[in-house]
């Protein structure tokens, strides 16, 4: 599980099987509006949309704690299906 914060929005989860899949939270933000938190001191940029509350992540983190899954407490999506590219266009 990867948490990353960022004050305006709260939180962006993935979530990554023993299979490789990636699972990214999926909030009530929109897909159009860019955040940008550092990571690494690295702008990572993100849509709102994979942002949820504090409160919501912090509930995800405690049922992580609790059986070593994702948990349900959120919407979840593959990461490979939303169509995010972090804001460069598909390579053809």
């Amino acid at each position: 599980m990867i948490l990353t914060y960022e004050e305006a929005h709260g939180f962006y989860l993935e979530y990554v099987t023993e299979y490789k899949q990636c699972f990214v939270s999926l909030g009530e933000g929109s897909f159009d509006e860019v955040v940008a938190p550092h990571v690494g001191g690295d702008p990572l940029p993100l849509p709102a949309a994979f942002f949820v509350t504090p409160l919501e992540a912090s509930r995800i983190v405690e049922e992580f704690l609790c059986s070593g899954t994702r948990g349900q407490s959120i919407k979840w999506g593959l990461r490979s299906e939303q169509g995010w590219h972090y804001g460069y266009p598909d390579a053809e």
